[in-house]
């Protein structure tokens, strides 16, 4: 079983994989940003907290600062592109991005 943290955006919750956790919170939000809209620099926030409010420190690290399994959430959500332009999803090549995104002849 891996280690995860589980970090609400918005409506949405992703479970993060976080390997040994050496990685800093900071990390751990952007990773849940590129989750929740794949293009870059889409959504940004100011770091995590608790479920009980307390803030989590960007600078420290993941698996010293939040026990695994848990679930944290997001703060200061700021949508940063507004543009419905959509990117090519990571998982997938620029090759198969471009295939789809050519009309295709009738």
């Amino acid at each position: 079983m891996s280690n995860y943290v589980i970090v609400h955006i918005r409506d949405k919750c992703f479970r993060i994989p976080i390997g040994s956790g050496e990685q800093p919170v900071k990390w751990l939000a952007h990773a849940a940003c590129i989750r929740c809209d794949p293009r870059p620099g889409a959504i940004r926030v100011s770091g995590l907290r608790e479920e009980n409010g307390r803030s989590i420190p960007n600078d420290a690290r993941v698996i010293d600062a939040i026990p695994l399994g848990t679930d944290v959430w997001a703060v200061e959500v700021v949508t940063a592109i507004a543009s419905p332009t959509p990117s090519r999803p990571p998982e997938m090549t620029n090759e198969a991005w471009r295939a789809l995104a050519t009309p295709s002849p009738r």
